[in-house]
């Protein structure tokens, strides 16, 4: 059976809506390689089909996009709808990667997860942020600002993607963010850099690795 991932991509407010934009990157990627994949675009990223694919198809590999509450019980999908929550349906997570783009979510979540057998759990324990231009949140596509967060949080679908272990995909992407760190420490803005900065350097320190450092897609 060839192997297939999950994600799940709402859009109803703009701070999600970049996360949204940013996975197309991934999904590009999958096509090009010819990896089989099930896009929950929208309104689609809800709790009722998310458990009705993961009972059903069981896929190796599932990427969350999406707010995460403070409590960190909880990844929410379309209007903010908890389509993951802990103590509820974690199981259906059971021998599979999760890398999730959200707030909070590995202290309870992501631990619960793996648990219950989950592989491997990507995440972050704190509130996963970057630097955005108030010009471009109807098009973050264009927003060149957010660009270095897009990069080193794709780094780890990506290399996921591409046959890395979980632990390599998580190393990858924080050794990413020490170079931009660097970069940004060494350019004329020094205003927007030092903020640029703050946050690369938050978001590095909160990414968290869970499970299995072996597993791979």
């Amino acid at each position: 059976m060839s192997k297939i991932f999950l994600i799940t991509r709402p859009e109803h407010e703009y701070r999600v809506a970049y996360l949204h934009a940013w996975s197309k990157e991934i999904l590009d990627f999958a096509l090009k390689r010819n990896i089989k994949f099930t896009d929950f675009d929208k309104k689609q990223s809800t709790r009722e089909n998310v458990e009705k694919y993961l009972r059903k198809r069981r896929p190796e590999f599932v990427i969350f996009n999406g707010h995460g509450p403070e409590d960190s019980t909880a990844i929410l999908g379309h209007n903010d709808e908890a389509i993951i929550k802990a103590g509820k349906n974690t199981a259906l997570l059971k021998d599979t990667i999760v890398y999730a783009r959200a707030c909070f979510s590995t202290k309870v979540l992501g631990n619960e997860v793996i648990s219950n057998g989950g592989k491997s759990y990507i995440g972050y324990s704190g509130p996963f942020s970057w630097v955005h231009s108030s010009d471009r949140e109807c098009n973050p596509f264009k927003d060149k600002i957010a660009e270095p967060f897009k990069m080193i949080s794709n780094m780890i679908p990506l290399s996921i993607l591409d046959g890395h272990t979980t632990l390599e995909a998580h190393n990858r992407a924080k050794n990413l963010c020490l170079k931009l760190l660097q970069d940004f420490s060494s350019t004329g803005n020094d205003n927007l850099d030092k903020e640029i900065r703050f946050w690369l350097y938050v978001d590095m320190n909160i990414q968290e690795h869970l499970g299995d450092s072996d597993a791979t897609f």
